[in-house]
């Protein structure tokens, strides 16, 4: 699934609802209304981060991060946390913002493997991003909104970060491969 065609329509949209949510909540001395009013910006934030950090990052970098950098290189024990994750089995049916980018017809394996990092930076600063609204405990209260959507968000961005770097190495060893048969 592809989503970056529907992201700016989801923004848009719950946006809105959110505020009026939010705004309503000052009009109407409602806990209810304030309760969901906040639930839905909090997650609001969470739905516009995304797109914004992926964009800045993307506008930084095009995809052109040195794959071959110690940060992104894979470690032994990873491949046994996957396993026992079953990563294999559940890693399809997670969507993509945009699969242009990993796309083997339009890209080289370099280019996905680059593509591939920029992703996982994308979401390990989502990860960090995630964590920002907790400090929204302490001037509306409302802990368990602020506590439940921060630790979905951090569940969501760890799944990224491990698709992206169970693929990887995969990528890397066809590079190495095709690297080999033309030096050969």
């Amino acid at each position: 699934m592809n989503l970056k065609k529907w992201m700016v329509y989801v923004i848009i949209i719950f946006g809105l609802i959110s505020i009026s949510f939010y705004i309503s909540s000052f009009i109407i001395d409602n806990n209810t209304i304030e309760f969901i009013g906040i639930t839905l910006l909090v997650t609001y934030y969470h739905s516009c981060i995304r797109p914004l950090t992926g964009s800045f990052i993307n506008l930084k970098y095009h995809n052109n991060i040195n794959y071959q950098l110690k940060w992104f290189q894979s470690h032994p024990f990873e491949q046994k946390i996957y396993q026992l994750l079953n990563v294999k089995k559940w890693k399809k049916l997670l969507p993509t913002y945009d699969k242009s980018f990993f796309d083997i017809k339009n890209n080289t394996l370099e280019q996905i493997a680059s593509s591939m990092c920029q992703a996982e930076i994308v979401h390990e600063l989502m990860f960090l991003e995630a964590l920002l609204p907790l400090f929204l405990i302490i001037p509306y209260g409302q802990p368990i909104i602020f506590i439940i959507t921060t630790f979905i968000c951090l569940i969501i961005e760890t799944i990224c970060i491990i698709v992206q770097r169970y693929n990887r190495p995969r990528v890397i060893h066809l590079i190495n491969l095709k690297n080999k048969n033309i030096i050969s």
